[in-house]
């Protein structure tokens, strides 16, 4: 079974990247923050699953958490990452992670679901659904990926 996996440390820098299953990593950075491997920061050691599409209809699932290096003795620093694991969806059915998460019914219109880009673009959605444009940085106009339930 082809996997993509990625670790990052809480800024969103990657340090480790591996691809078998097509999936469009950034070119820059970890991607968009929506993604779930920046949202298992938020509860250190618990597995966080999401469903994931591409602009083009392409799905995948992924599978993130926390790991902690480090640390073994007085003064050593311990370093916290969060590393993804995910597969295709043709199959992560054979994955129990997804036996509570099936994958949703393709949507023919994705302008309400969230934006993950895997490249610095993202298409706006509407005023509420996305933070203001940072000054200079870029331009909200190209989508790559959007995530769902």
């Amino acid at each position: 079974m082809p996997f993509f996996f990625i670790r990052v440390d809480e800024a969103g820098n990657v340090s480790k990247r591996l691809d078998s299953a097509g999936f469009p990593f950034a070119r820059h950075g970890g991607g968009c923050p929506l993604w779930n491997v920046h949202h298992a920061f938020r509860t250190p050691r618990e597995i966080v699953t999401q469903w994931l599409e591409l602009p083009d209809g392409e799905r995948f699932f992924s599978i993130a958490r926390t790991v902690t290096a480090g640390g073994g003795g007085f003064g050593r620093p311990r370093v916290d990452r969060a590393v993804a694991l995910g597969c295709a969806a043709e199959h992560a059915g054979k994955l129990i992670y997804t036996q509570d998460r099936p994958a949703p019914e393709p949507t023919p219109d994705r302008h309400h679901l969230p934006p993950v880009p895997t490249r610095r673009m993202h298409r706006p959605l509407g005023p509420a659904d996305r933070p203001p444009d940072p000054a200079g940085r870029y331009s909200p106009d190209q989508c790559a990926v959007r995530v769902f339930g």
